[in-house]
């Protein structure tokens, strides 16, 4: 209903029922900033993924190969496989510390893992993380026959632990594994892990680079010989069978 009103020779009128619904000044729907905020995760695990394929395309691909001044040392014995981790004196081309140096002077093309992937790993029960680790030792045991004592020291382990307790659910993570050296791999049991399988483990490692050291590899024909020695040298019951292509 309009009111009239006479203010000097004028007449104004004011309508009540329009002026009480004026446009709220109120905050936009929470529900709206939490889907950008979500968009904007979204896009830095994106970029964050991107950003790690680029770095392994554009990574050297081969490890294996051998300098030719290289001078051997003791951590660079099972390259690349079984050695220990990249000697950080190499970057400017030499190691003071020669062929005593404890760290592999070798180039590496390995992975680490992120911030993210240690903490999931360390929030993790030890039977989880073996159960995670156990397909990838498995792996290297197809390919390298060096893997093989260790996949039987895992398998002994997880024989004796719950079975209810499944591997670690993270597409990420597998990822890394996947591009990690077995000694790597050996690390993260001996980081994690409490008990006798820790000091076994190292043991089988330090055992491994000697007899890899001291037995070299043999043509393809001999392979078979080659894992022999290495297994019964270490009292490993498992058998190699290498699928011909």
């Amino acid at each position: 209903m309009a009111l009239l009103r006479y203010r000097w020779t004028f007449i104004d009128a004011e309508n009540v029922e329009d002026a009480a619904c004026g446009r709220s000044s109120s905050c936009p729907a929470a529900f709206r900033s939490q889907e950008f905020l979500r968009a904007a995760r979204q896009l830095r695990r994106e970029e964050t993924q991107l950003a790690a394929q680029v770095a392994q395309l554009l990574a050297p691909k081969n490890d294996s190969w051998t300098p030719a001044n290289f001078v051997p040392n003791v951590g660079s014995l099972g390259h690349p496989n079984l050695c220990q981790r990249r000697c950080c004196l190499m970057r400017d081309g030499v190691c003071p510390k020669g062929a005593a140096c404890e760290y592999c002077h070798l180039p590496h093309c390995r992975s680490s893992l992120d911030k993210r992937q240690r903490c999931l790993l360390s929030s993790a029960s030890e039977t989880q993380l073996l159960r995670t680790l156990q397909p990838h030792f498995a792996r290297h045991g197809m390919e390298n026959p060096a893997a093989l004592p260790l996949q039987e020291l895992l398998a002994r382990e997880l024989a004796v632990r719950p079975q209810e307790e499944q591997s670690l659910r993270c597409p990420n993570l597998e990822r890394t594994l996947t591009r990690l050296s077995l000694a790597a791999l050996a690390g993260l049991v001996c980081a994690h892990t409490s008990g006798r399988l820790p000091g076994l483990m190292r043991e089988a490692l330090a055992e491994l680079r000697e007899l890899m050291d001291a037995f070299p590899g043999p043509k393809k024909a001999d392979e078979p010989d080659r894992v022999t020695f290495i297994c019964h040298s270490l009292g490993c019951n498992t058998k190699y069978h290498k699928e011909e292509v």
